[in-house]
C-alpha cells in the first residue's frame, strides 16, 4: 500500500527531466509530513556527470535536507524506514560497465547519507545501469540516482 501511494510520485520524477524549463518538483503543499517527506525524496533524481560516480557537490544539500526531514518524520511517526539508492547509467559502454557504474553512483549516495545521518535512514543500494534509461545514447538525465522509501513489515 506505501508504495502505491507514492508511486505518482516516482513517476513524475521520471518525467521531470523531459519537460522544459522544469528543475524541480514541489511537493511541499501535501498535509501528512510523513507521506509529504516520503514523495519529496521519491520524486528527486540526483545527477550524474558523464562517467562520474561523485554525486555533484551542487545537488547535495537539498538532497541531505530531504533525507533529514524523511528521517526526523519517520522518527516522529515511530515509522521504520530504509532509503533505497538506485544508480543509473545513459546506454553508453557495456551492460556490465553499465551496471558497476551505476552502482557506484548509489554506493556513493550511500556514503553521504550515512555520513550525514548515522543509522538514523539505513540505506540499501542497488543499479539499474541502463536498464530504464530516459532517452539513447549520451542523454544526461538518464545518469542519475533514484530514490525509493521502504517500510518494515
Amino acid at each position: 500500500p506505501a508504495a502505491a501511494d507514492t508511486a505518482w510520485a516516482s513517476a513524475a520524477r521520471d518525467l521531470l527531466p523531459l519537460v522544459p524549463g522544469a528543475d524541480r518538483l514541489d511537493l511541499s503543499g501535501l498535509r501528512d509530513d510523513l507521506g509529504a517527506a516520503i514523495a519529496e525524496i521519491e520524486a528527486l533524481a540526483l545527477p550524474f556527470g558523464d562517467n562520474g560516480s561523485a554525486p555533484p557537490p551542487d545537488a547535495l544539500a537539498p538532497f541531505l535536507a530531504r533525507a533529514e526531514r524523511l528521517a526526523e518524520a519517520a522518527r516522529q511517526h515511530g515509522e521504520s524506514l530504509t532509503l533505497e539508492i538506485t544508480g543509473h547509467t545513459d546506454d553508453r559502454g557495456t551492460p556490465d560497465a553499465n551496471r558497476a557504474l551505476g552502482l557506484a553512483r548509489a554506493q556513493a549516495v550511500a556514503r553521504v547519507v550515512t555520513g550525514a545521518l548515522g543509522d538514523r535512514l539505513p540505506v540499501r543500494t542497488l543499479s539499474r545501469g541502463a536498464d530504464e534509461t530516459l532517452g539513447e545514447g549520451a542523454h544526461p538525465p538518464s545518469r542519475r540516482a533514484t530514490f525509493r522509501v521502504l517500510r518494515a513489515e
